[in-house]
């Protein structure tokens, strides 16, 4: 397996199972009062190669993939996974694996930021939809929580946002969903994002209720419509 695939399993044992972490990031643990089990991931805290940040995941050594070790860190507010297969230097750094995951890491932080492009309740792009039959012809698209990327550092991606918006039906209540905001990310690196995962988006929503009109006014507006598209 390669090492991205590798990743993609971390990434999916994390997401759906995050308690693991309580686990991962402990440097020794009793079994039935007993038998205790020392960590090998010496990245942990008290350890040869402690980091900060790191709580996982996982060391292993075969002949096929040699020293291995897929690692989890917290790093200047992104959520990090690494992937080392086969770590160099085994013969004279008896950390090898764990060296080169430091590195890795090291290079990611230098490079790379987390960046709030919206806060929540916070209009992208002064977007406005229209809203049918209601008091107001338009309402306010606002994020619904704050939008969060991953950048290069110094990259100015605010105006590669692509909002994407339909005509709503009155009533309208604060919060209902009326678009959605895309990321298009332009400095992607390798294949850029996992498979089916697509550019990083979040939902639209409505910034203020839009109660429905008068019936009759309507009514009217229906039958002016009508009118000019039918006659």
């Amino acid at each position: 397996m390669s090492a991205k695939g590798v990743a993609v399993i971390a990434q999916h044992v994390i997401k759906e199972y995050p308690e693991i972490l309580d686990i991962t990031k402990k440097t020794e643990a009793n079994f039935d009062g007993v038998n205790k089990l020392k960590t090998f991931n010496y990245m942990l805290k008290g350890q040869p190669s402690y980091r900060k940040g790191v709580d996982g995941l996982q060391t292993g050594t075969t002949d096929l993939a040699g020293a291995s070790f897929v690692a989890h860190s917290n790093e200047s507010g992104m959520s990090i996974i690494t992937v080392i297969i086969n770590a160099e230097h085994t013969d004279t750094d008896d950390y090898a694996w764990f060296t080169a995951t430091n590195e890795l890491l090291n290079y990611v932080v230098y490079h790379w930021e987390s960046k709030t492009i919206a806060k929540k309740g916070q209009a992208i792009s002064k977007s406005q939809v229209d809203v049918l039959d209601g008091k107001s012809k338009q309402v306010s698209a606002v994020a619904k929580s704050d939008f969060n990327i991953i950048q290069k550092i110094d990259a100015n991606n605010n105006k590669h946002i692509k909002v994407t918006t339909n005509q709503i039906q009155s009533p309208v209540k604060s919060g209902d969903k009326v678009g959605t905001a895309t990321f298009e990310d332009r400095t992607l690196v390798g294949d850029g994002y996992l498979p089916n995962q697509g550019m990083p988006s979040m939902e639209l929503v409505a910034g203020k209720e839009v109660k429905k009109s008068f019936f009759l006014k309507v009514w009217w507006n229906h039958f002016v419509t009508f009118v000019n598209e039918k006659l």
